[in-house]
């Protein structure tokens, strides 16, 4: 649920996890061996879990040749072939990305860039949220070169982008750095494709090549079953591009792409397909739980994006959200509001033209009774009608959900400045406590903000990933630095309710409810606590995310472990908290934390507010999403020999 974005500071986050192991408003291996199945093959029946009804027979009816699933163009067009050499002068074009790359010698001895990469085009036959035939693209990457891990059968990764605002989002321009889903593309290509995986990535219906008019956003079971046809697609068309499939499967993707990522292990599980494991990251798979917290006032920083992006396919999947968008939305933004997104018209054009507000949700006279202190959330340009939002809040309170409870808003430490501000200030700390065991971060006679951070990201690779002890030295400090306040009072993070979540009435049952807000229901149909994943997932996002509230993964997570999910299989990564001694993942709760530092410019002469307010705005698509997926990388890893 985000717009991608890769500002400077999203590699530094990306050089401390990488090294590991392993938006805004504007728009994050090894070898193994073949399963003995062809990738076409009937494979073994998985439970579909506690709530979900599986229907699957033997001998089922081959596909149709033009019906779902099929190549549109076969076989899918080269758009670029890269060499190992050639990816990684392209990387050039991506300073801080290949700054990122470049530190995992360093930590393990290997290339960054251990592959070339063949770029094809895939053009593919889905369905609309009515199951008619409509189309989509991608794109599929394939590794190439002599090193083994570049030949061979390989892993797929079948990855979720985030959400972009404008219909021009594809990985087909990769290679342009001027383009918006190049920064995102590239990441992937350098974490996966060049690390020797096959990616399949699929633009969605709605963006790119696809014919229909609109996205169906956060449409759950449109969604997984548009990027399962991707998959289905591009193994068939691997053969004629030299792609051998080994059978093991991770499906993962960032925010819109991590519920979607979700989706899609549901609908693998339901139709009985293999999968290995899934990572979905800083996912709204609680998406009900979210539309009901941003209707009480916890409200999504993008929320006035966010809810017409939803409110159109919504409409177009249930036909009840309204008779006329004005009975939502006020009257200077309801017309055309269904046409609104995606389009070709950037985000920024849509504030200054006046058909979306920047952040006013409310109308001043029904503002929260707490202020976000980071962004405005009501004013006169308000674009929820004041009438709309009494009458959701009247129906949450009837007709509660037992899964969607949310704390007073006085309570939540996410809302209380002195503690946020405190978080990504405390960075200087890090500095300072570092010096007492012998970590010397100073940095004589540096004045300019942009070599203090690159002192700091020096520090990070030749300190911490180099020197044995370094690791768990670094932690304690930077642990102790940032997530304590100035009295020693520990800062309680949304993570540390997640034993609340678990013992809760409505954990086993989270959506026994019957709302009668359209909306609302819909975003209960579209909740994805209404299955039991049976394959490992790993879930990671950041614990103060003001784009996507980690109490969704939270929620999610709840609901699983409730239903029978075993721990060994379900692994939840709050990269604000502090690692326990020996987690393999400590790495990516490391780098997000010294690149929380870095993004905060603990040089910068600019008032603390200030810089906590910018910091968090890159908080979702800049700092969450890198360590993250490269934890998703190293989590398959972990997996992929298991049967």
């Amino acid at each position: 649920m985000k717009s991608w974005k890769i500002a400077s500071t999203l590699c530094t986050a990306s050089v401390i996890a990488a090294c590991g192991g392993g938006g805004g408003g504007n728009g994050n291996g090894g070898g193994f061996a073949p399963l003995p199945v062809s990738s076409e093959s009937s494979l073994a029946m998985v439970d579909g879990g506690a709530q979900l009804t599986v229907n699957q027979t033997d001998g089922a009816t081959p596909p149709a040749p033009n019906g779902r699933g099929s190549l549109i163009v076969s076989p899918p067009a080269l758009l670029h072939k890269l060499s190992a050499d050639e990816f990684s002068l392209r990387l050039e074009e991506h300073p801080a990305l290949k700054q990122a790359l470049s530190a995992i010698p360093l930590a393990t001895g290997k290339s960054a860039v251990a592959c070339g990469i063949d770029l094809h085009e895939l053009e593919y036959r889905t369905g609309d949220e009515k199951g008619a035939i409509t189309n989509a693209n991608g794109v599929i990457m394939i590794p190439t070169g002599a090193s083994p891990m570049c030949q061979g059968p390989r892993p797929i990764v079948l990855y979720a982008h985030g959400t972009w605002f404008t219909r021009e989002y594809t990985f087909t321009k990769l290679l342009d750095s001027t383009q918006p889903a190049a920064a995102e593309g590239m990441l992937v290509a350098a974490v996966f494709a060049s690390r020797g995986y096959i990616v399949v990535a699929s633009n969605y219906a709605g963006y790119g090549k696809s014919n229909l008019p609109y996205h169906p956003y956060l449409n759950g079971d449109q969604q997984g079953k548009d990027v399962v046809d991707a998959l289905t697609a591009a193994r068939k068309a691997l053969p004629q591009i030299g792609g051998k499939d080994s059978g093991k499967l991770l499906v993962t993707g960032i925010s819109q792409g991590g519920y979607v990522a979700m989706a899609a292990h549901r609908e693998l599980q339901a139709t009985g397909q293999s999968i290995t494991a899934s990572a979905p990251i800083s996912a709204p798979s609680a998406i009900s739980l979210l539309v009901d917290h941003n209707f009480q006032g916890l409200t999504s920083n993008g929320a006035t994006a966010f809810f017409p992006l939803l409110s159109t396919p919504w409409q177009k999947q249930f036909g009840d959200l309204y008779v006329d968008p004005r009975e939502i939305y006020e009257a200077r933004y309801a017309s055309g509001i269904e046409a609104l997104m995606p389009s070709n018209e950037p985000l920024n054009s849509l504030f200054t033209s006046g058909k979306l507000p920047v952040t006013e949700m409310f109308p001043e006279s029904d503002k929260p009774s707490v202020a976000n202190p980071w962004f405005k959330q009501s004013g006169d340009a308000n674009l929820i009608k004041s009438t709309y939002i009494k009458a959701a809040l009247k129906d949450i309170k009837s007709n509660s959900c037992p899964g969607n409870t949310m704390p007073p808003l006085a309570e939540l430490p996410e809302l209380a400045e002195r503690n946020v501000d405190y978080r990504l200030s405390g960075a200087k700390d890090v500095v300072d406590r570092a010096k007492s065991v012998g970590l010397d971060l100073a940095v004589p006679g540096l004045i300019v903000e942009l070599s203090s951070q690159r002192r700091l990201i020096e520090w990070a690779i030749s300190h911490i990933y180099t020197i044995p002890g370094e690791v768990s030295k670094a932690a304690s400090v930077i642990t102790e630095a940032i997530l304590h306040l100035d009295a020693g009072e520990k800062f309680k993070l949304p993570s540390e309710e997640v034993n609340k979540y678990a013992t809760t009435p409505g954990a086993k049952n989270p959506l026994d409810c019957k709302p009668q807000n359209a909306f609302r229901k819909a975003a209960v149909a579209n909740d994805l606590r209404n299955w039991t994943p049976q394959r490992p997932v790993m879930m990671c996002g950041g614990g103060l995310d003001p784009t996507l509230n980690f109490r969704s993964t939270l929620a999610t997570a709840a609901y699983f472990r409730a239903n029978g999910m075993a721990d060994d299989k379900l692994k939840v990564i709050d990269l604000e908290t502090t690692p326990a001694p020996g987690d393999p993942y400590a790495f990516a709760h490391i780098g997000f934390r010294i690149m929380s530092a870095a993004s905060w410019k603990i040089w910068s002469p600019t008032a603390s507010r200030d810089k906590t307010r910018d910091t968090l705005l890159s908080y979702h698509p800049s700092l969450v999403s890198p360590p993250c997926l490269l934890a998703a990388r190293s989590f398959f890893e972990s997996h992929a020999g298991e049967n």
